[in-house]
């Protein structure tokens, strides 16, 4: 099956939005040329198969990184070679092997071809392996496979998960001692546990129940199956923890009071999605595939977007625009038995109804005369102390005192 850049691309963003079935047609287009390619720098059937697993896994884990059809095909072509690569200076380092990678390799033997019994017993091992696998929470089954079978480094694996370093060590101990307690005697006291996973995660597939096809036979061979079988239950788990991604976010002002708050948000399972700002928690709703929320000031606003899993992403934006400065009192002067008050605002503009004046007994007095031309207003008042006050159109209010003598 051969796509056009532009159906691979929205197989990316279909991806990249927690489709699943998205990646798998993605692989199907594109896995043969990788393996082709492969095939042609290794040489070998069964290690440009393994090389084509650890190409999508890597796919997988950059998958918010791509930006479209082009750039896909790209990364793949580029970390195919690298992959390659990579094997090549494995094999030259194998060539030096310790004895305890020449014990390793013991753990499948010819003695297990000759005896039945070995081979029953490793097929049971693989069994018991799986089902402890699946036991695991999500995310310590993610770890585990990301670091005893797709080699990750602690930080690599971090950055995945979104979680800190000593997070992944924790469940890395953690399931280790639920994996040792699972599976008993499967595993040699001799050997760390990690070692022993490693080897059996490279056992054949179909013995589990999770290939399908051609049998092969051959440690490299079992790799290759065990490669696609582990691969879909790590991309499945690593899927459910990925964080989400706020893809786009903006802000528009309405009204000199109001602003919406818009933000695209794409992941797995979104939970919830909401905006804080000095202390407030505003949860935003979904509207024609976005999630909006009004707001009434300006300042900083983080939007975050949390999974079912618990994952959180953050991102800002800057609310700007609103009117939230009350008008200023210019001048006041008196004439001809008028107190005149000169008023200014910049934003929504004086609410000239406002304008009052209220004495010390608590007598209010209202303007006589208003010109907004020139942003004046009259007011008739006796002798005497008074608090001048006036609001704007958005309702932010100055005060003042006057004096009439």
């Amino acid at each position: 099956m051969t796509l056009t850049h532009k159906e691979l691309e929205k197989l990316v963003q279909r991806a990249q939005g927690g489709d699943s079935t998205a990646f798998e047609q993605l692989y199907r287009a594109t896995s043969s040329a990788q393996r082709y390619l492969a095939l042609g720098y290794l040489k070998d059937a069964d290690a440009a198969d393994e090389a084509v697993q650890e190409v999508y896994l890597n796919l997988y884990r950059k998958l918010p990184q791509i930006e479209s059809g082009r750039s896909v095909v790209v990364y793949l072509n580029h970390t195919t070679y690298f992959v390659c690569q990579n094997k090549k200076r494995w094999w030259q380092r194998q060539r030096d092997a310790t004895v305890q990678d020449a014990d390793l390799e013991g753990l499948e033997s010819s003695e297990e071809q000759s005896q039945p019994e070995l081979s029953l017993q490793r097929k049971e091992r693989d069994r018991q392996l799986y089902a402890a696998l699946e036991a695991l929470p999500d995310r310590q089954r993610a770890a585990i496979l990301l670091r005893y079978f797709n080699n990750c480094r602690i930080n690599e694996i971090a950055e995945i998960l979104s979680v800190s370093r000593n997070t992944v060590l924790r469940d890395l101990k953690n399931a280790k001692r639920q994996l040792r307690a699972e599976m008993g005697d499967f595993f040699p006291a001799i050997f760390p546990l990690g070692i022993c996973l490693q080897a059996a995660l490279q056992q054949d597939a179909a013995a589990i129940g999770l290939g399908g096809g051609q049998a092969k036979t051959g440690i490299k061979a079992r790799t290759a199956l065990a490669a696609c079988a582990v691969a879909a239950v790590g991309a499945a788990s690593i899927g459910a923890l990925l964080p989400p991604r706020i893809t786009g976010a903006q802000c528009q002002v309405f009204t000199p009071t109001t602003a919406s708050i818009t933000a695209r948000v794409q992941g797995p399972q979104i939970r919830q999605v909401y905006v804080t700002t000095e202390g407030q928690h505003l949860p935003m709703s979904q509207q024609d595939g976005s999630y909006v929320v009004t707001a009434t000031q300006n300042g900083c606003y983080t939007i975050t977007a949390v999974t079912a899993a618990g994952n959180k992403t953050s991102r800002q934006v800057m609310v700007t625009g609103l009117d939230d400065e009350p008008p200023q009192i210019v001048c006041w002067g008196q004439q001809e038995g008028y107190v005149s008050v000169c008023l200014t605002d910049s934003g929504s503009g004086v609410d000239w109804s406002s304008v009052r004046a209220t004495g010390d007994d608590g007598t209010v007095f209202f303007s006589s005369q208003t010109d907004p031309a020139s942003g004046t207003v009259l007011l008739a008042l006796p002798l005497g102390s008074y608090c001048l006050e006036a609001t704007d159109l958005a309702g932010n209010r100055v005060s003042g005192l006057l004096t009439v003598q």
